[in-house]
């Protein structure tokens, strides 16, 4: 296994929950709430498995006897003028957070691969200054892109200017050469 990191890589890296594409799947896994789908509450497709234990990427607070939670870091599809994902708070009352409510005829998500719907997503935490959330194309999944690994065109572009510059190092070299070459020839008298 390689722990070289990527141009591209699945969102999923960050996620600080498992994520599900549909109800059935949801089911399958055996989260909390699959087949009760709440057409009042918040469509996720992820759950706390522990809303109300401590992380660093959620804060706890109480509304009346209630307990809260706010997870800090969420993505939930919107992206700034640069297309960039922005990343956002998200608050719930613990029960909620520790079900999933993904409906029964959903398509799913395209912050989840193979998937056709947008859905706030924890994040385990914010991102670095070399990592934007992106699409590769304008009809593919969010992904991480890391700005800090050149792209394949870019690396193509960079090598070309590199080689450039070395052909013009060398023709300056040479010039410089056949200058020098020339004065030693002059006081030798060859002409």
């Amino acid at each position: 296994m390689s722990l070289q990191k990527l141009a591209w890589e699945g969102l999923e890296k960050l996620q600080a929950f498992p994520t599900f594409a549909t109800q059935d799947a949801a089911a399958a896994a055996g989260a909390p709430g699959a087949k009760d789908y709440v057409s009042t509450q918040d469509e996720r497709n992820h759950f706390d498995p522990n809303p109300a234990e401590p992380a660093d990427y959620k804060i706890h607070f109480y509304v009346g006897s209630v307990l809260w939670v706010m997870y800090r870091f969420v993505f939930g599809g919107k992206l700034d003028p640069d297309q960039n994902g922005i990343l956002v708070s998200l608050a719930m009352p613990a029960e909620q957070a520790g079900k999933v409510n993904i409906k029964p005829s959903g398509t799913g998500m395209t912050n989840v691969p193979g998937t056709g719907k947008v859905m706030p997503v924890p994040l385990k935490r914010d991102l670095l200054p070399t990592e934007k959330i992106r699409r590769q194309t304008a009809f593919s999944n969010f992904q991480i892109r890391n700005l800090d690994v050149a792209l394949p065109s870019e690396v193509a572009a960079s090598t070309v200017d590199s080689m450039a510059k070395t052909v013009q190092d060398l023709l300056t070299g040479l010039a410089e050469v056949q200058l020098k070459l020339g004065k030693i020839m002059a006081k030798l008298g060859v002409v």
